[in-house]
Parts: structure tokens; sequence; C-alpha cells
């Protein structure tokens, strides 16, 4: 394991190492631990907002920054995220006549992240965009929900990555449970899971859209999502079905220590009956000390 603490590799021994790798809008995390029997670590001048990142071959988790560091009895910890602490300023302002993609750069300059983009990224026109009292990544991963994207933070980049070229990635491992480390579990809710989903808008008009898959079921009604045409309300409508229905079959699972699985990839899953088929990986913990890769996914929606 190798540990760039300020673009400078450090010799220095982990005795703990935790990584979760996020998709979805959640920034990654960090949480370190060296050995400091001899009490080095603490004159070494850490800081909020330094970079660090740790490399396992083939993973690494990009540059991080600090947001937390102590020290006890022959130990030092440092706690890092993808974002810097000043992102969570909260910010209130307002766009007009404004494209997807310069909404986009807006709210990431600030931030002095580079923009990287997967699949079909669509350019949209909106005639009024309202931030209210929202940090700049948080309003960013709402507008990327209502498009039917997914938000994430890393290595300095905001990569925004659409849902259906996710679902559409050859399966990177073929997985069952005989491979699975410990326990592990399966679930099919209902539980935030709509039939349908309906967006009624009044302004200087009423507009009014929908997206229904099945007219017996539960609908989902939503007030308070800002659109100026139905067009507009229909594809929002669409793509806030999609965010909540995701979840509806997801899974997790122990392997031993695996690098090569990352947040966004895809996996078969086999021999577990009416749980069969393919997922995308919604979060990996990794625990590089103890050799354990706990991984969360949910299963590729179908009908959408």
């Amino acid at each position: 394991m190798r540990v760039i603490y300020e673009n400078t590799e450090i010799n220095i021994q982990v005795s703990d190492c935790k990584v979760i790798d996020n998709m979805g809008g959640k920034a990654d995390s960090l949480a370190i631990t060296f050995a400091d029997i001899k009490n080095e670590c603490r004159k070494w001048g850490f800081k909020k907002n330094h970079t660090i990142e740790v490399i396992e071959e083939p993973f690494s988790t990009g540059k991080m920054y600090v947001d937390e560091f102590g020290c006890g009895v022959g130990i030092y910890s440092i706690r890092a995220l993808s974002i810097k602490k000043k992102v969570k300023t909260k910010f209130t302002r307002t766009w007009e006549s404004v494209r997807f993609l310069a909404l986009v750069n807006d709210l990431i300059k600030d931030e002095g992240l580079k923009l990287e983009t997967y699949g079909t990224i669509e350019n949209y026109e909106y005639a009024r965009v309202d931030q209210i009292e929202k940090n700049n990544i948080e309003f960013l991963n709402e507008r990327c929900i209502l498009e039917g994207y997914n938000l994430k933070i890393c290595d300095g980049k905001a990569i925004i990555v659409s849902e259906v070229f996710l679902e559409g990635q050859k399966e990177s491992l073929t997985l069952d449970p005989s491979m699975f480390v410990g326990k592990y579990n399966f679930n099919c809710i209902s539980k935030d899971i709509y039939s349908g989903c309906e967006i009624n808008y009044a302004s200087r008009k009423f507009i009014k859209g929908n997206c229904i898959l099945n007219r017996d079921g539960e609908l989902l009604k939503l007030r308070n999502i800002m659109v100026s045409n139905s067009y507009e309300a229909d594809r929002f409508a669409k793509n806030i079905l999609r965010s909540y229905n995701k979840y509806e079959i997801t899974g997790t699972f122990y392997l031993n220590k695996n690098a090569k699985v990352a947040a966004g990839a895809t996996v078969k899953i086999e021999n577990l009956d009416s749980f069969n088929g393919k997922y995308i990986v919604d979060r990996v913990y990794q625990d590089f000390i103890q050799g354990k890769t706990k991984v969360r996914v949910r299963k590729v929606l179908e009908g959408f």
C-alpha cells in the first residue's frame, strides 16, 4: 500500500485503512490510522484540506482532502473526503434561460472541480432554475436526479454518468453465494417504491406531468418541483420515479479483498433464484488491513 500526502509518498506503517467508494452524489471517504509509537506523526503538520491519496493496486482513492485528524497512544489517524470542506457552504441564486451543462459548470467551478461525463448527457435548456440555501454539490446532485444521471465526486472531478449508460455496461464480475464471505443479504422492498409519479406545479400557470407504469399501484405526487412546461414535467417525473424505484431490489455481501470492485461497475448475480440478474455496484467498503470488501448493489431496473 502506498500513501501519498501533499504529493509526496510517505513511508509509514499503516495499522488501519478503510475506504468508502460511492455513487449517487455522496462523497467518497477515507479513514486511515498510522502506527506512531515514537510520536513522530504529530510533528508532521497535518492540516485540513491537505491532499492524501491511498493506492492499493489497481485501486486508487484519487486525491482526497483531510477533513479530520487526531492522535492517541501510539497512533495517528486521518479522515479524508473526496470534496473540500468549503463545498458545504450553502448558496441562494437564480439562473434564467440556462442549459444543463452551463449550470453544471457554474456549480463546480467555485469548487475547483473538472467535469467528466459518461453516456448521453442531454444539454436541456431551462427557463428558470432556483438554488435555495443548498450547497453546490447537493444542488447539482438534485439536478442530476431530475435528468436521470448519477453524480460522483472523485479525484478533483465531478463525474456525471447517465443511468442508461450504467445499466448498459458489460458485467465486470459474475458472482454467486459460494464466493461471498460470511453473511449476505438480498431484499425486495415495497416502501418508497411507486407505480407512477405525478408533478403538479403552479406559478403563472398550472403545469402537470407524469410517468405512470401501473395505475393500480401507489402514485408519488409532487408539488414542489419547478417546471416550465408539460414536457419537462413528464421528463422529471420519469427520472424521479426511477430514482426511487431503482432501490427496489438490493443486496449486500462481503468478498475477500478485491480492489477491482468499484462503485458504478456492474456485476452478474447467479444461483440466487429470484434475485439472479444484473446489478449496479452502489457502494464499496474496502478494509485493506483486514482484507475484506463489502459491496452494496442494486438491481438494474426493467421497464424504463
